[in-house]
């Protein structure tokens, strides 16, 4: 399970993304990981995203609009809270006894989160799409989910 302190983090960092997302917003998916050696990720994009260590709010922003070359894939975080890879494909393995809730519409990036949160080295992942709001996972269960108000 992961710290109370990153998942805080975590929440409050998906809020304000949620908060100042204008109408360009393609939606983001953040792994938090301890280790990204056994994670099976390849990078979308031969040159990487400058970041800015002091503002991660930023860098999600401008990362995540349609006009960005790297809003497409997830993005990864360390444990230290740092943001370390941006645009990349992320193809965990399928968990075919993983418990789904077919009452609610859900796309590639909601699976890949909850099939991913399953492996040793990811903390949390988590998502923020217009349809859905935020929706945060640990071990392929639902820990945190906050719906997206249509007049934000």
């Amino acid at each position: 399970m992961c710290s109370s302190n990153l998942f805080e983090q975590l929440v409050k960092t998906l809020q304000r993304v949620k908060q100042r997302a204008t109408s360009d917003f393609s939606g983001v998916g953040i792994v938090v990981y301890n280790n990204s050696k056994n994670i099976p990720i390849f990078p979308l994009r031969a040159s990487k995203f400058k970041t800015n260590p002091n503002n991660l709010v930023d860098d999600l922003l401008k990362i995540s609009s349609y006009y960005s070359e790297y809003h497409d894939g997830f993005h990864f975080i360390s444990e230290n809270f740092v943001l370390t890879h941006t645009s990349q494909y992320f193809s965990p393995p399928i968990v075919s006894d993983a418990e789904v809730d077919y009452s609610h519409q859900f796309g590639g990036r909601f699976m890949a989160a909850m099939f991913g949160s399953y492996l040793q080295d990811i903390l949390m992942i988590g998502i923020l799409t217009k349809d859905n709001g935020i929706t945060i996972f640990n071990n392929g269960k639902i820990i945190y989910s906050e719906h997206w108000n249509k007049n934000d």
